[in-house]
């Protein structure tokens, strides 16, 4: 039975093998003429580089001022104010100084967006720790833990740094990213922004206001 079952079995595949060698031949000389102009176009395109991802030149930054609002579609930024600052009230270590940053946020997202991430991926300060402010606190006294759909947002970020650290007087550096909006499950209803860009730039005068600690000890 087994014998019978192999012998039928061989020539069931010689029988397709045939049939499919025929088909082959009745495509004509000019199908594989065809066929192997169309392979060395796909080798030569490929070594000149031809699928290779294509060069984008950057996008020229847009240049602001303290004040300015810059927009794209996940939030609203108005970067107003810096200073570098010893204020007693802020507790600060010995040794160390403060930086605030004034602005106001508004994100347009139709879900709340969690403050210190949002503004993590949105925001960069040059010449400050790359982990984040060390606070991030609303300037009217009111939570920061999360910023409201189309709910203007004023917001103070702080950095404790070692004094001397950064110039006062100087300008600082702020680079604005743009993100794009991603759907994490295809079925579900799960999103978030991905893939920040810088789209703007601006330099903010820091204020000095250290020295207050000297104050209140005299």
């Amino acid at each position: 039975m087994a014998v019978a079952t192999w012998t039928t079995a061989r020539r069931v595949i010689a029988l397709w093998a045939r049939r499919s060698r025929a088909r082959m031949r009745g495509l004509g000389r000019g199908f594989w003429i065809a066929l192997g102009v169309l392979a060395a176009g796909v080798i030569l395109v490929a070594g000149l580089g031809g699928f290779a991802p294509a060069h984008r030149d950057p996008v020229p930054l847009a240049s602001l001022d303290p004040g300015d609002l810059h927009t794209n579609d996940e939030l609203s930024v108005r970067i107003l104010s810096a200073e570098i600052t010893d204020d007693p009230d802020l507790y600060l270590e010995e040794g160390e100084q403060a930086v605030l940053v004034e602005l106001e946020v508004t994100t347009h997202w139709r879900e709340p967006l969690e403050a210190s991430g949002t503004l993590g991926r949105s925001l960069d300060f040059a010449d400050l720790p790359e982990d984040g402010p060390d606070s991030v606190t609303r300037t009217d006294g009111g939570a920061a833990g999360f910023l409201q759909p189309e709910l203007r947002a004023p917001l103070t970020l702080r950095w404790d740094v070692p004094a001397g650290s950064i110039e006062p007087g100087s300008d600082l550096h702020v680079t604005i990213r743009d993100g794009r909006l991603r759907q994490l499950e295809i079925l579900g209803d799960d999103w978030t922004w991905v893939d920040h860009r810088p789209a703007a730039e601006l330099d903010v005068p820091l204020t000095d206001r250290t020295g207050l600690a000297e104050e209140e000890d005299e």
